[in-house]
């Protein structure tokens, strides 16, 4: 398994690597964006039952889940839309269950 996240308004983007099983991205300052969008693309097993969560936070400790995304099919494209996001951080948090294997790749975009 493995997880690649990028950061916001940097070129080329910055890669942030995670660790396989459950995971958590590192945080990502989202402080001078308007809005973003996370692209989640999915490629695994199809037995695979396991959720991407997009979470929030001001203080960069406590994050809030704000979206979940279940991934339920050997191949699984998704795109979340987020507007007026007044939060400072965000993160990315991988869930499965003990049958997933694959590889999920987490793609940022903002606007300033």
């Amino acid at each position: 398994m493995s997880i690649t996240a990028f950061t916001l308004g940097t070129t080329p983007f910055s890669q942030y690597s995670i660790a396989s099983g459950n995971s958590i991205s590192d945080n990502i300052s989202i402080e001078k964006i308007s809005g973003y969008s996370v692209q989640i693309n999915w490629s695994g097993a199809s037995n695979t039952t396991a959720t991407v969560e997009v979470q929030a936070s001001n203080d960069g400790i406590n994050f809030i889940t704000i979206d979940t995304t279940t991934l339920d099919v050997a191949s699984d494209d998704k795109l979340l839309n987020v507007e007026r996001a007044m939060y400072r951080f965000i993160r990315i948090n991988f869930t499965q269950n003990s049958e997933t294997t694959g590889t999920l790749n987490v793609v940022l975009g903002g606007k300033y």
